[in-house]
């Protein structure tokens, strides 16, 4: 099996707004929630983005708590995907290359979205479209861009498709 097939698209999401940030309360940045209007918001733009989505996909995330909850409520909405499963290489500190390396290893069909942060995921974006892991674009908490690529993930084989966020993603949903 090939990495992606024909018409597989990848998506990155950045996590939604997290609570700021307090060594008090979360002694290990890793465990910082949604914030609970940061939560309620993505949960519209989670509504939007399903409907971009193929009827089919997986939902891979970040082990850090907000990517978590982020996908968790994604999931909630895109009613043909599987549950989450946590990536490792998603994380804050992992290289986009490393990344990008390491989707390349992994079949998938349908849209793959990768729930994760900055600046890791437009990293990503720039060593696809560019070669070199370089912010070409914005990726906003809650926004999503997605991507082809012209055979397995790798550098300058992506093709940018769209990019939207968090408001225009809610904007898409069904009304409330």
């Amino acid at each position: 099996m090939t990495p992606a097939r024909p018409g597989s698209r990848l998506i990155l999401l950045r996590h939604a707004p997290a609570a700021p940030r307090d060594p008090r309360r979360w002694p290990d940045d890793r465990d910082r929630p949604l914030s609970e209007e940061g939560a309620q918001e993505f949960l519209g733009a989670a509504r939007g983005l399903s409907r971009l989505l193929a009827e089919e996909g997986e939902i891979l995330t970040s082990p850090l708590r907000r990517a978590r909850q982020t996908a968790a409520l994604l999931h909630r909405a895109w009613k043909g995907s599987s549950s989450p499963r946590l990536f490792p290489p998603l994380n804050e500190t992992e290289e986009s290359a490393s990344l990008l390396s390491a989707l390349g290893r992994r079949p998938w069909q349908g849209d793959r979205v990768l729930v994760g942060h900055e600046p890791q995921l437009v990293g990503l974006v720039g060593l696809a479209l560019t070669g070199e892991a370089i912010p070409v674009v914005d990726l906003s908490r809650g926004g999503a861009i997605a991507l082809r690529f012209s055979g397995p993930p790798g550098p300058q084989r992506g093709t940018l498709l769209w990019g939207l966020n968090r408001k225009q993603l809610r904007s898409l949903g069904p009304g409330e």
